[in-house]
């Protein structure tokens, strides 16, 4: 359909807590993930957005300091469509139908900007199109600007369905794989280098009530040596979107993500988000309502899986090639209690989360800066006898704070190499004469290589 062929280019806490956080950390820094999936979907939703709203001169904004020779087929074709000043859109449609022959959807923007132009000089371009294309719905449409209906048919285009996909592969090094508590000089650090794989996926599919995003991915950290805990995590949440006016949407997101280490599942969780998001030109806003039960399956670590109910607040902000981000959210963790005596923390907590990031993109490079801070509070106090035997009932707080400057360099439409570190420590109240020691420091230097399609 034609949606499709539009599609080829709009595209625990404690131990298991930190296990899960610098997991993903290992696949690439988050700011790299969001930022890099801003740059290739959400900023061709906006290219969808204008498309469907006929807006040309936000479409020509968007093309105005782009290489021509390194746009994509159908980027080119949507550039040529609405008429970039000093160029010849004939020429530009010729080139792109030469990079592909065979793409339907370039025959069809060939044919409107055409038929817009002077409605008699499409027709040879309509009657290619209805002659070859296997879409009744495309084959539809061109038969009705043949048959002098162009109005009708003008009526129902858009850009409706955006798709993207990733493979990545590469390599990183880790002072601290193990997590070991950085304040018991009885313990030394294991520093290991691993192989880092993933492969993401979307898809938007845009309807008369507002859109679905249909989003997945699946990666893993393969370790070389200090390490045998190797991961894979993989993770699936649609969004669906119903819009309320031009700027607004309702938000509803299911959710569900599992971990493996070394081959036997550690953890699983899923849940639901309600919320809204407001879009406008140079800024968007959205607030999400989350609730979520997980479960982990190690019987040492199971007094933290219950139900937890999150409120996250999210902001992009962008000027020119510069994007600024921010993301708070606070969570309340209602965990189960373990009865057996080799587990007396509670995990009933409070938690305070905030995280800032920079990007700016040019044409080839990107570099990008995520700076996060976590603050966690347990509601009760635990009651244990430390190292040394001796009885005591502390409250368990604990700060977590990161930072992680990166780049990326775009060798081609298709590739992209990264560079990046990441730095996260855990300051904690649980000392070195404690049950837990929970000081610990952990870095991540690496490269990866994302091959899009």
């Amino acid at each position: 359909m034609i949606w499709a062929s539009l599609a080829s280019f709009f595209l625990f806490s404690g131990f298991a807590q930190a296990q899960s956080k610098n997991f993903k950390q290992k696949q690439a820094p988050p700011a790299i993930e969001e930022k890099y999936a801003i740059e290739n979907a959400d900023s061709t939703g906006q290219l969808s957005k204008y498309f469907r709203e006929n807006n040309c001169t936000e479409i020509l904004k968007y093309f105005k300091d782009k290489d021509l020779l390194k746009l994509s087929p159908i980027e080119l074709s949507i550039d040529a469509y609405c008429e970039p000043p000093g160029k010849d859109p004939d020429k530009m449609f010729k080139y792109a139908e030469e990079k592909s022959p065979d793409d339907d959807t370039i025959l069809l923007l060939h044919g409107r900007y055409r038929w817009k132009k002077y409605m008699l000089s499409a027709d040879e371009i309509w009657g290619k199109l209805a002659a070859r294309t296997h879409d009744e719905k495309m084959k539809e449409m061109a038969q009705q600007y043949l048959d002098g209906a162009g109005n009708e048919a003008e009526a129902g285009m858009g850009l409706a369905d955006g798709r993207y996909g990733a493979f990545q592969i590469g390599y990183a090094q880790e002072s601290n794989p193990e997590g070991l508590p950085i304040s018991d000089s009885t313990l030394s650090k294991n520093y290991s280098d691993s192989t880092l794989w993933g492969f993401s996926s979307a898809l938007r599919s845009e309807y008369e009530f507002g859109f679905i995003d249909w989003n997945g991915s699946l990666t893993g950290t393969q370790y070389n040596t200090a390490s045998d805990a190797n991961q894979t995590y993989l993770e699936f949440g649609p969004l669906f979107g119903m819009q309320g006016s031009q700027e607004q949407f309702f938000l509803f997101k299911p959710n569900a993500s599992g971990l493996t280490i070394d081959g036997r599942l550690f953890y699983a969780s899923g849940g639901i988000s309600l919320g809204e998001l407001w879009q406008f030109k140079n800024s968007e806003y959205k607030i999400l309502f989350t609730t979520y039960a997980d479960r982990y399956y190690p019987p040492e670590l199971q007094a933290q899986q219950g139900v937890h109910y999150r409120i996250e607040q999210k902001s992009d902000f962008r000027l020119g090639a510069s994007t600024l981000s921010s993301d708070f959210y606070w969570e309340k963790s209602n965990a189960t209690q373990d009865i057996t005596p080799t587990s007396m923390i509670p995990y009933t907590n409070n938690t305070g989360t905030g995280a800032l990031s920079y990007q700016w993109a040019g044409k080839q490079l990107i570099l990008g800066a995520n700076v996060s801070f976590s603050v966690r509070q347990d509601e009760s106090e635990s009651q244990y006898f430390d190292s040394g035997g001796i009885f005591r009932i502390k409250k368990r707080r604990d700060l977590i704070y990161g930072m992680e400057p990166w780049l990326s360099w775009r060798i081609s439409n298709e590739a992209t190499a990264v560079l990046f570190y990441t730095n996260t420590r855990t300051t904690s109240n649980m000392g070195r004469t404690d049950i837990i020691d929970r000081n610990v420091n952990n870095s991540l230097i690496g490269s990866l290589l994302k091959l899009n399609f």
